[in-house]
């Protein structure tokens, strides 16, 4: 699969919109999803994933009469930390402390 970021794109466009206007431009969208800041306050940058057939995505220029650019999704360069003992590099879902 293939994750890429979408900018540029109004937040007023809706996911179900952006999906069917991939599909319509031949790009295999699995799922599509709107941003948001730490205050949920939507951003104009949409997430997308993609099959891994659809790498001609990146020449992309224009979507839904915006124009757009297309970024490989960068992925966390944060340490994991649990949330039931607080020590990092490893997730609740690892964890085998008691809580």
């Amino acid at each position: 699969r293939l994750s890429v970021v979408i900018r540029n794109l109004p937040i007023s466009i809706s996911e179900e919109t952006i999906f069917s206007a991939l599909w319509e431009l031949q790009y295999e969208a699995i799922s599509v999803t709107c941003l948001q800041n730490y205050l949920k306050v939507p951003i104009p940058i949409v997430a997308v994933l993609l099959q891994q057939s659809s790498k001609h995505i990146y020449s992309l220029d224009r979507l839904l009469h915006c124009i757009v650019s297309v970024e490989p999704r960068k992925p966390s360069t944060d340490i994991p930390q649990c949330k039931n003992c607080q020590r990092y590099s490893h997730t609740e879902k690892y964890c085998h402390l008691p809580p």
